[in-house]
């Protein structure tokens, strides 16, 4: 799809031309190549990350992380640590799985794609400042990019698909707005996204030692579905599913989990987990 995308540059610079006048145009960060055609065209492009900030400072980091060693994160494994401007430091095996790999065809794309960034008037972000300053901090200091100016960062998330139900009030909302301001962590890997059984047990014993009240939809990802975890099985989530999302008896003083009629939490989750989230 992305070699396809390179092969529209010319038609969208033919497309840009014939308009009679242009004030920007907004890539996605997958579009990096119509830069060339926005370029020629003298139309002021912007490149638009639908991520997190963080995700933005770590990724324009990665090409000058990786002009400093010959070594894969595939090979670093859990215990080395990578270190990026404005965010937590990651395990190196648990970096993207298009990076773990030098050489290979998506690695070639996804740091390509990335080390162009900075050719864009601006980048936009799907956050706000004020969730994560640090970030965006990092990215309007200059410290994500090496040896050329970072473009001006706008906040502008966060942008969100508007729900089918229309004038529902679901029970995880009253149940949030009964708690202290600034007293639930919320934890939501999209709606494309999943997780095994493995790292669902490790998310829930993070959450319950948190000691906070916590927020967290989640999609387990069944043996059989075919789809690795960080996504949901092809085809999507069923509808019927998609739309049960929360119940009531899914909300208590310590936090919310969303509905996987086809696995039996109990077996998954640590022992207690439930009883002591759920009452």
């Amino acid at each position: 799809m992305l070699y396809v995308l390179r092969l529209t540059v010319t038609s969208l610079l033919a497309f840009l031309r014939s308009l009679p006048s242009v004030a920007a145009h907004v890539l996605d960060i997958f579009c990096v190549d119509a830069l060339d055609a926005a370029a020629e065209a003298s139309v002021p492009a912007f490149l638009y990350y639908a991520s997190s900030s963080t995700y933005a400072a770590m990724f324009l980091r990665i090409p000058q992380y990786l002009a400093t060693t010959e070594r894969e994160f595939k090979d670093m494994g859990k215990d080395e640590l990578i270190r990026f401007p404005g965010g937590p430091p990651v395990p190196a095996s648990d970096m993207a799985r298009s990076v773990l790999v030098h050489g290979t065809w998506a690695f070639a794309l996804r740091t390509g794609h990335h080390a162009r960034s900075p050719e864009a008037k601006g980048l936009l972000i799907n956050t706000y400042e004020w969730l994560e300053a640090r970030a965006v901090g990092a990215l309007r200091d200059g410290a994500c990019v090496h040896g050329r100016p970072t473009p001006p960062v706008y906040c502008i998330g966060p942008l969100t698909l508007e729900g089918e139900a229309k004038g529902e009030w679901h029970a995880c909302l009253s149940w949030l707005d009964a708690q202290p301001d600034r007293s639930v962590v919320f934890l939501c890997f999209g709606s494309l996204g999943a997780v095994s059984a493995a790292q669902l047990k490790e998310i829930t014993h993070g959450l319950e030692n948190s000691g906070h009240r916590f927020l967290h939809p989640d999609k387990i990802l069944p043996a059989a579905s075919g789809a690795r975890p960080g996504r949901a099985p092809p085809g999507g989530v069923p509808r019927e599913d998609a739309k049960k999302g929360f119940g009531a008896e899914d909300v208590g003083a310590a936090g919310g989990r969303g509905h996987a009629p086809q696995v039996d939490l109990d077996a998954l989750l640590p022992e207690g987990f439930l009883e002591n989230t759920c009452r």
